[in-house]
């Protein structure tokens, strides 16, 4: 299986989640007037993002997140298919699937 990056921060509101396929980070995107940037420390930081291969771990963190943003076409996909994400919530930048939760 391959593995994704997990990052979770704590926040006033809770946590904000960070998760994409493992890839991407270090990328930067665009289409048009639209990017996707993934070169900060937003989705990988040293000592704070976790590599992660069981989606049921990404899957609790989403759940528990006040707020999440997942990138990648594999782990998106795979949110899809387990009903955590709904396609119609799903944003693509450069090929690349995008989507944010929110607890509201």
């Amino acid at each position: 299986m391959c593995a994704f990056y997990l990052t979770v921060r704590n926040s006033v509101n809770g946590n904000v989640v960070a998760v994409c396929d493992k890839e991407l980070v270090g990328k930067r995107y665009e289409e048009g007037e639209l990017v996707l940037d993934l070169t900060s420390n937003f989705f990988f930081e040293e000592g704070k993002t976790e590599e992660v291969e069981d989606l049921g771990v990404i899957v609790d963190a989403i759940k528990d997140a006040f707020t999440s943003n997942i990138v990648g076409n594999r782990v998106v996909g795979a949110l899809i298919e387990r009903g955590v994400l709904k396609e119609s919530g799903v944003k693509v930048i450069a090929g690349i699937k995008y989507a944010m939760t929110f607890k509201i």
